[in-house]
């Protein structure tokens, strides 16, 4: 029997690993615990398991060894039903179809409720979540002449629909300009669900993170809040990058400098 911390965490990851189909090791020895509201992000060198851990933490991946645990209760014994019901993914390989209007993609994210809530509520729930996320107005627009930021707003907003407990966001500033990227884990970061995010842009990472898991090579290098776990140590040791703090001068905010000392 898993002993849990005192304070039951939403989110309880003990020792896991996984290995692929051809005996390849992709996750080694991975321990850590996400609180309600918490936001961690993922980060490491392309290879090093961020989409392999996310995709276990959702159940896509089965573990070798080890555990995941929601709400004390093993990810593996919960039914696809049940789980879509509390966890809700943005992953990279998300392709709707362009033909959809905005309003029926966010509304796929009530399928998982389907016969168990009253279709009135759904509506309800799908008109809150287009109202949140700033798509009311685009909501009759067809995906496919949406911007590449509008588009993702309409992938988190599918997500959200799902009412989840936890999201889980695999890159989801792929492919955005800088703005639209700080806009868009700025607007994560205001929704105050527990959220794991694999990001790669560590400049993005201080401000929205409490908690930063690095990875390399399969194994958490560290897993602490982000002026810890993105040392110099570390980001010179995973990313081959020189790290420093700096202070804003526009905002006074203290922000991350990462350098790459061969260029």
């Amino acid at each position: 029997m898993t002993l849990l911390p005192v304070e039951m965490p939403l989110l309880y990851v003990r020792n896991l690993s996984v290995i692929a189909k051809d005996r390849k090791i992709l996750l080694t020895g991975i321990s850590f615990a996400l609180k309600r509201g918490e936001r961690l992000a993922v980060v490491g060198p392309n290879g090093a398991g961020k989409t392999s851990l996310l995709r276990a933490l959702y159940g896509r991946l089965r573990p070798a060894a080890g555990e995941i645990l929601l709400e004390g209760t093993d990810i593996a014994l919960l039914p696809l039903v049940a789980r879509a019901q509390q966890i809700a993914v943005l992953s990279q390989g998300d392709d709707p179809d362009p033909r959809l209007t905005v309003a029926d993609y966010v509304a796929l994210g009530r399928l998982p409720f389907r016969d168990r809530v009253a279709a009135r509520d759904d509506a309800r729930i799908v008109a809150e979540t287009l109202d949140r996320l700033g798509l009311a107005a685009l909501q009759a627009r067809f995906l496919g002449s949406l911007s590449g930021g509008e588009r993702q707003r309409a992938s988190l907003a599918r997500a959200l629909a799902q009412t989840p407990t936890l999201l889980i966001l695999d890159e989801p500033t792929n492919h955005l300009d800088p703005r639209t990227r700080a806009d868009l884990l700025a607007l994560v970061k205001d929704l105050g669900i527990a959220t794991i995010a694999a990001l790669h842009d560590l400049a993005l990472v201080p401000a929205f993170a409490d908690q930063v898991a690095v990875l390399d090579r399969g194994r958490l290098v560290a897993c602490a809040p982000p002026e810890e776990a993105l040392s110099t140590t570390n980001v010179g040791n995973v990313f081959a990058l020189d790290c420093f703090p700096a202070t804003s001068p526009t905002t006074g905010r203290r922000v991350m400098v990462f350098d790459a000392p061969s260029l």
